[in-house]
């Protein structure tokens, strides 16, 4: 199912120990387990954004836990995907240089650079 949710060129890898997609970066985990299923999105802040979606679910800083008997629905693993493939395409855009976001003319050097202003 986790197959059909990631972009079509989304690649396979092992990361922490666990299968995951890649796209831009690490997108998502998965894992089985005797007991139970996890699905890692390897994000916190994606977790708090769907808390009521994940209500009755096991969760913890990165991680859903399913019931073996009770997998996640497709429609709650394309809701997570599509701010992780957001994210990961953030982070590609701001490591190649490219500016996310037009830069305000304010705080942009001449050639369209943006200034830091030391804010993480």
């Amino acid at each position: 199912m986790i197959r059909f949710a990631v972009p079509p060129e989304a690649t396979k890898a092992i990361s922490y120990r666990i299968p995951t997609f890649r796209h831009k970066g690490a997108l998502v985990g998965f894992a089985a387990f005797p007991n139970h299923g996890s699905f890692f999105p390897m994000n916190s802040s994606v977790l708090e954004r769907f808390e009521n979606d994940l209500q009755g679910l096991e969760t913890s800083k990165g991680t859903i836990r399913f019931p073996v008997h009770k997998p996640l629905s497709a429609a709650l693993v394309k809701k997570v995907l599509k701010p992780r493939i957001a994210q990961n395409q953030l982070k590609k855009q701001r490591s190649s240089g490219l500016p996310s976001r037009l830069p305000c003319p304010i705080y942009a050097e001449p050639d369209g650079r943006p200034i830091s202003l030391g804010f993480s």
